[in-house]
């Protein structure tokens, strides 16, 4: 989830019920320290190791404004930070949501959203692209088009081409005061094909936030109305709309897990927003299980905050959940009980 200035504006349109949150059976055992705002991260187990790639960025004002690429080595337990090699003059590093594929040829590219903070009228929002060669990142594109105009998260393939969620057709301004506040249907999903031609792919979405990519089928989550949508990928790179799916308000990034969908979502805004503002103001919420076959969403970790606070990402592996989150700087560690095979 991108944080803007006008994202208070959410308090003004949701409505700020008691937060309840069902009964989940986990085992929480221990937390990965990572830089500021780890928001997303992926597997990596193209790179000889079996790690995770975790983007981080203070999103704070209070906060240092940093931004880096982590490794957590799962056979170690150790986490380092990146190198970033031959990135251009000037360019700044603040990244978002991300997404790791291996080309055909053998190399490992990671994609990630950026928004390099030149200042606070003027920032460049992109598509970084970084080969990675064991704990290198080395620069190899930056993406940038007049049809990304607010990314939040990525989705590519091996052939070079990439899906963007734009969460908002403005940036600032009144008319991102009025896409919160009536929650429109203003978001896009912008495809780069192979030959670096941007178009949109499917529009009309009311804050489209994570997409993932399986086979010809792309899932797209938005944090406003509860939508979760399955589209077929078709040969231009347009999505036609499959069917839509179980969802639930506050939607963040999605990973898979077997034949699930594994989906983080904010519960209660008001509290979300004053997490924004302060780490000691905890924000609720729940990973769960959307079932791609029968459409059934299955609770599988629920806090109040104590444990994470503003969960954005959650990925299965070898049987423990690991969360991220927005703002402050760790991931969790998490075993839920009786975990679908």
């Amino acid at each position: 989830m991108r944080i803007t200035l006008f994202t208070a504006i959410l308090v003004c349109c949701l409505s700020a019920c008691k937060t309840y949150l069902p009964q989940t059976n986990t085992t929480v055992i221990g937390k990965i320290e990572t830089g500021l705002g780890p928001e997303d991260f992926v597997l990596d187990t193209f790179s000889g190791n079996e790690r995770l790639v975790i983007s981080c960025s203070g999103r704070r004002k209070t906060e240092p404004q940093t931004g880096n690429f982590y490794a957590y080595n799962f056979a170690t337990g150790n986490t380092t930070i990146l190198k970033r090699i031959n990135e251009p003059e000037n360019f700044e590093c603040y990244p978002h949501g991300i997404d790791l594929v291996k080309e055909p040829s053998g190399k490992v590219m990671l994609y990630a959203v950026n928004h390099q903070k030149n200042n606070e009228d003027n920032t460049i929002h992109s598509v970084v692209q970084y080969e990675v060669k064991n704990d290198s990142l080395f620069f190899m594109a930056n993406h940038v088009h007049a049809s990304i105009v607010s990314p939040n998260d990525v989705a590519a393939l091996p052939d070079g081409s990439f899906y963007v969620t734009n969460d908002s057709k403005h940036t600032k301004g009144l008319g991102l005061v009025m896409e919160k506040l009536f929650q429109t249907k203003k978001s896009t999903i912008v495809y780069k094909n192979a030959e670096n031609k941007f178009i949109v792919a499917t529009d009309k979405l009311p804050y489209a936030n994570g997409v993932a990519i399986n086979g010809d089928k792309v899932y797209i989550s938005c944090t406003f109305k509860s939508i979760l949508n399955e589209y077929k990928r078709n040969a231009d790179g347009t999505l036609t709309l499959n069917r839509k799916m179980k969802g639930a308000k506050g939607l963040d990034n999605i990973t898979f897990y077997n034949n699930y969908l594994v989906i983080p979502y904010h519960t209660d805004f008001m509290k979300f927003i004053k997490h924004v503002k302060s780490s000691d103001s905890k924000s609720p919420g729940i990973v769960s299980l959307f079932n791609i076959d029968n459409n059934e969403m299955t609770p599988i970790f629920s806090t109040y905050g104590e444990e994470i606070s503003a969960n954005s990402t959650s990925l299965i592996y070898r049987d423990t959940l690991y969360i991220s989150q927005v703002f402050d700087g760790f991931l969790l560690k998490v075993v839920p009980v009786n975990l679908p095979k």
